[in-house]
């Protein structure tokens, strides 16, 4: 939505550059945003595998040690 109204103020005249610094500032900041989300995603779901097979391994230990 910001990226198309940047868009009609480029095409618009005259321009008006500080409106569409403002708009690219946006887009900047939403772009890290939506990063930083999929970077932590991506960790909760490689820590939630450590932990399973962290589990699984105590799981295989304690049935050995019962054994």
């Amino acid at each position: 939505m910001n990226a198309e109204a940047a868009l009609r103020l480029l095409l618009a005249q005259p321009e008006d550059r500080e409106a569409i610094r403002r708009l690219l500032a946006c887009i900047v900041k939403d772009g890290m945003r939506a990063g930083d989300i999929a970077n932590r995603t991506r960790t909760l779901i490689k820590d939630a595998a450590r932990r399973e097979s962290l589990d699984e391994a105590v799981a295989s230990l304690t049935d050995v040690d019962a054994n």
